[in-house]
């Protein structure tokens, strides 16, 4: 039977053995926390991000052109650079207390959201947004009806009718006021086929409509149904 005072040595020696063993685990995530956070080479780089609105005031709309993304210059690890972690970072403007028409000056380095820990912004491009509010209005505007190439030979367009004549638009106030009319896409007489014993003849045609200027939509039916009848020409 081992006496009191071995049992307490070998106590003593095992107690000893697990706490160098802790102490070179200890050491061994030490150093590898040292490689990975210390050691990870730090690069730049450059990266566009999304411009995003939070808290958007209803019946109001953004004004004058800005632009949809912004550049970030970032410095980080390359590691977590290279990791495509950056999928939910962007540039979020706060319209809580932007409720009426105006403008107002965001510094973007302020508004940045979702960048990974450890990338740092270095600096935006543009350094600042200047958003820019109006009223959301519609109104009615006439259906322009466009021809591709002459009336078929001896003849004459004596009527058109564009179903529906007008079409809603809507958008910021300033670009819906500029909009006079829409377009029909071209009616293509060239695939027309008239005979000499033709005296008059009735042409119909579905086209979409187009609104040129890409702040205003349209916001009733985006085609038109036309009729065209053609008269001859009498000597």
């Amino acid at each position: 039977m081992p006496s009191p005072m071995r049992a307490a040595g070998r106590m003593l020696r095992s107690a000893l053995l697990d706490q160098i063993g802790l102490k070179l685990f200890s050491v061994a995530v030490a150093v590898l926390l040292w490689l990975v956070f210390v050691e990870a080479p730090e690069l730049t780089s450059s990266v566009s991000v999304p411009v995003e609105f939070k808290n958007f005031p209803a019946g109001l709309d953004t004004g004058a052109e800005m632009p949809d993304e912004v550049q970030l210059q970032i410095s980080g690890p390359r590691d977590v650079l290279a990791s495509g972690g950056l999928g939910k970072t962007a540039v979020v403007l706060d319209l809580s207390n932007f409720n009426r028409p105006g403008e107002r000056t965001y510094t973007v380095a302020d508004s940045v959201y979702g960048l990974p820990a450890r990338v740092r912004l270095v600096r935006a491009i543009p350094f600042q947004l200047r958003l820019s509010l109006e009223p959301h209005v519609s109104r009615q505007v006439p259906v322009k009806l466009r021809f591709a190439g002459p009336v078929p030979a001896g003849f004459t367009v004596a009527q058109q009718i564009i179903v529906p004549p007008s079409v809603t638009i809507s958008g910021p106030q300033s670009q819906v006021e500029r909009v006079e009319s829409v377009q029909s896409d071209p009616f293509e007489f060239a695939t027309i086929e008239v005979g000499e014993e033709d005296k008059d003849k009735t042409l119909q045609g579905h086209l979409p409509v187009y609104v040129g200027n890409a702040r205003v939509r349209i916001d009733s039916s985006s085609a038109v149904d036309v009729k065209i009848q053609l008269q001859r020409i009498r000597n």
